[in-house]
């Protein structure tokens, strides 16, 4: 839920899923990458305490 989120409100996600839906990948695995994204800029956000900046997605 928290990609198609994402690809609706942040740029950077919707280009990523456009593409790769526009290169014949399968929205699931559109999906499944973004949410791959997602998770490791979280994880580097918790691991160096940050906040959530726009630049950086």
């Amino acid at each position: 839920m928290s990609m198609l989120s994402a690809i609706q409100s942040n740029a950077k996600f919707k280009r990523i899923y456009t593409r790769l839906v526009d290169a014949g990948k399968s929205k699931k695995v559109a999906l499944m990458t973004g949410m791959r994204r997602l998770m490791t800029i979280l994880n580097v956000m918790v691991k160096n305490d940050q906040e959530w900046d726009e630049k950086l997605a």
